[in-house]
């Protein structure tokens, strides 16, 4: 099952909604949690459309004025569990080659 998460504030905000707008067009879209930090209640806008996808508004004027950033520190981790690594089965990078050498280089441990 492919998931997608996103996390914004108000500066990426339409871009993260025009991601949501690109998913919606697909035939299947994958699930997505999104997560929009933004200044005040009156800035969060009605997403419902978006069926594939749990919104999660988090305003900074509620609650006793949040910090820039803060409320997304505290709430993508009580929703989210991020693994530590992923696998695809069957994909794989594969070895460009330039006329300049690889384009991919493997970095040291």
């Amino acid at each position: 099952m492919c998931q997608t998460l996103l996390i914004a504030d108000e500066t990426a905000l339409p871009a993260a909604l025009g991601i949501l707008e690109q998913l919606a067009q697909r035939d299947n879209p994958p699930y997505v949690q999104a997560f929009f930090e933004v200044p005040e209640q009156g800035d969060c806008v009605n997403v419902e459309h978006f069926t594939f996808a749990d919104v999660f508004w988090l305003p900074r004027d509620t609650e006793g004025k949040y910090q820039y950033g803060k409320r997304l520190i505290e709430e993508v981790p009580q929703h989210v569990t991020i693994p530590e690594s992923a696998f695809i089965k069957g994909q794989a990078l594969d070895e460009k080659t330039t006329s300049e050498g690889e384009l991919w280089e493997r970095g040291d441990k």
